[in-house]
């Protein structure tokens, strides 16, 4: 697919729409080529959001050095401390996002965000109309919804500027906008969060980045190089830790809609049966699927894929831990490509040693390689 984007984005000179020397494709790009999962915040505060509203609100008079905002991830959790560790960051103060159940505290500084999105573009609406008009006449596609969220975005870094001037602020996925990677107005570092790979919108051939992104191995930055991200990068090893066994068997979901439905159907079929007593589920964060046979006390609100004595995954940088201390996992693929070319990709992505990788394509497989290592 990656071909096709960059083909169609010099063509068309897409990357050379700006708004006050700002590339405003980066907000378009994933929604165009449906490669964009919105996060949907919930309206639930709690006085931690009260709390953390006044201290952001007061960060321009702290002597604080350092400001983190992350996601409710416990591996995002998990790799700050690593970050911590090794730029010997004292004393930073961590804003976190809720996702997947977890509680976080910036309902409030994620409000002022939502209304500068749905109202900043009323006070540039000339350089609005000319933006769209940019973009719809080269792809015939109406911006309006990314294009607001960038001028938002763009005013919202304004006030974060503010508040957070003279602070070193890493991020990833929580209050600070894209725009932020442009402008780098916050001496910025991101953090890296997933799966970096040539397919991902935000990471491949983009131009014009200033800041900088920390990722979790020397082979990431070798993806970051062959995908010619503009931005520096910086390795600080994610670290990984051997637990002990706590489940037989737990499943991690993805955002794949076919992959849902046939952990779904797993369960269904296996409701009165004995094995599913050993099974559990660790939903992703953004995992929205309305399971209809996965009960509630299935599902973990944490867990790694170290605490069972089989994991099943999808393609998720959650394969890097079971590389490191070399254990076995079953991996469910559900796209049609050969048993192959899944190995290799693998390899490619993950350094995934074929001994350790089991491989389900359908829920057969996945059942029978269940029964084999339970």
């Amino acid at each position: 697919m990656i071909e096709k984007v960059i083909k169609l984005e010099d063509n068309c000179h897409l990357w050379e729409v700006k708004y006050r020397g700002i590339p405003v494709w980066s907000y378009i790009r994933g929604v165009y080529f449906s490669q964009y999962l919105p996060y949907k915040a919930k309206v639930k505060f709690s006085t931690a959001d009260i709390f953390a509203f006044f201290t952001f609100l007061t960060m321009r008079f702290r002597n604080v050095k350092v400001v983190f905002f992350l996601p409710a991830r416990e591996d995002v959790i998990s790799y700050q401390k690593d970050v911590v560790c090794a730029f010997k960051i004292s004393n930073p103060i961590t804003f976190i996002r809720a996702e997947g159940g977890e509680t976080g505290n910036v309902f409030f500084i994620e409000l002022l965000r939502f209304i500068f999105r749905k109202i900043s573009f009323l006070f540039c609406y000339s350089e609005y109309k000319r933006l769209r008009s940019e973009v719809w006449s080269e792809l015939s596609f109406d911006p309006s919804i990314p294009l607001r969220n960038f001028l938002g975005d763009y005013y919202f870094l304004k006030l974060i500027v503010f508040f957070l001037k003279g602070k070193k602020v890493y991020y990833t996925n929580c209050v600070v906008p894209q725009v932020e990677r442009f402008e780098n107005s916050l001496d910025s570092c991101e953090l890296q969060h997933g799966v970096i790979h040539s397919e991902h919108l935000d990471y491949s051939y983009v131009p014009y980045v200033k800041n900088s992104v920390i990722v979790y191995s020397e082979h990431y930055l070798n993806v970051l190089e062959k995908i010619k991200f503009s931005g520096k990068a910086v390795v600080v090893r994610k670290s990984v830790y051997k637990n002990d066994i706590f489940f037989d068997c737990i499943i991690f979901t993805t955002i794949n809609l076919k992959y849902c439905s046939l952990v779904d159907e797993l369960f269904k079929s296996l409701n009165s049966h004995d094995l599913i007593s050993r099974l559990y589920v660790k939903k992703h964060p953004r995992d929205n699927y309305a399971y209809q046979f996965l009960k509630k006390e299935k599902i973990l609100l944490k867990a790694s894929p170290l605490d069972a004595k089989i994991a099943i995954l999808p393609d998720t940088s959650l394969i890097i831990n079971m590389v490191e201390v070399k254990k076995e996992f079953i991996y469910l693929h559900l796209e049609n490509i050969s048993v192959e070319e899944i190995k290799e990709t693998l390899y490619r992505k993950y350094k995934v040693d074929s001994s350790l990788l089991k491989i389900a394509t359908n829920k057969k497989e996945l059942l029978d390689l269940i029964r084999a290592f339970l």
